[in-house]
């Protein structure tokens, strides 16, 4: 079963386009605007006046923050052969983790929106938007093409999003938690440091945790498996892990937190997918044992 999307209607397009014109100061890179409404108009692009309007998790500002921005991880509701529901991670392109939103958006647009950039080939659905592929060069130098989608006939931003997903985290496949922010801890007396990376389910609750314990230069790696409500259940030793990154200070670094949290850790989310397997196919053997036994 397919969610139904919440698109702007032509009423609510019109609104927004009105409070666009009544607004042209927001054509201005420095002023942003502040709505708690979907129609709300946030801000212009300065060169096309492109309308970025607060909108919902299907269109406009919102939609491309949930969607395509690293910072939040976005699930997406799918079924297998055999209609089970589950929760899967979205491989839609994401954009730059130095990517500063409606500010970066602007700038896209305003690179994408011309003539030549009009594609209609790949324009699924053609009788609400206008679709427009091109290239956008950022203040690196750096040059990436993106997809803008505009409501037909207006300047009213649907979406705005990278081609590519070269951004996007290395995941190992069918891994679907979401890596969370890591924490820290330094026992200064025995020169202990602890640090703790929490995966979230869809439902945002704490499955697993990757415990670091380093002690001098040896670095050891504890799992802590959760339940289904985010209590502790049980903790696998991984013991001393390589990790590619640079060699840890014998004293507690800022910075170790920061290589954990964004290294590459897929060595060790391979190890809680297998967990996971473990996990589940121990649940259903318990399920079908406490099944009530048909009478002969």
């Amino acid at each position: 079963m397919i969610e139904e999307e919440i698109l702007f209607s032509y009423e609510e397009l019109n609104l927004i386009q009105e409070s666009a014109l009544k607004n042209s100061y927001l054509r201005d890179p420095m002023f942003v605007a502040i709505s708690k409404q979907p129609t709300g108009v946030l801000t212009l692009s300065p060169i096309h006046g492109l309308i970025f309007a607060k909108g919902n998790e299907y269109t406009g500002f919102e939609h491309i923050v949930q969607r395509h921005q690293q910072s939040r991880p976005h699930w997406i509701k799918s079924s297998d052969e055999n209609d089970n529901y589950y929760f899967r991670l979205q491989d839609q392109g994401l954009f730059r983790p130095d990517s500063v939103p409606i500010y970066d958006y602007c700038m896209i647009a305003d690179s994408l929106y011309k003539n030549e950039n009009l594609n209609v080939e790949k324009n699924k659905r053609p009788d609400l938007f206008e679709m427009y592929t091109g290239e956008h060069t950022h203040q690196d130098l750096e040059t990436s093409k993106y997809n803008l989608l505009i409501y037909r006939g207006t300047k009213v931003v649907h979406t705005i999003y990278p081609q590519s997903n070269k951004n996007n985290p290395k995941r190992v496949k069918g891994f679907n938690y979401s890596r969370g922010a890591a924490s820290s801890s330094w026992d200064f007396k025995n020169s202990i440091t602890m640090i703790e990376i929490p995966y979230f389910d869809h439902n945002n609750i704490v499955r697993y945790l990757l415990i670091f314990r380093k002690v001098s230069d040896k670095l050891t790696v504890i799992i802590q498996i959760n339940d289904i409500l985010g209590n502790p259940w049980k903790s696998v030793f991984v013991g001393r892990l390589k990790i590619d990154f640079n060699k840890f200070r014998d004293d507690f670094d800022p910075f170790d937190v920061i290589r954990l949290e964004c290294g590459d850790l897929r060595v060790l989310e391979r190890k809680i997918l297998e967990l996971d397997k473990c996990f589940i196919k121990m649940t259903n053997q318990e399920n079908q044992e406490n099944r009530p036994k048909k009478r002969e």
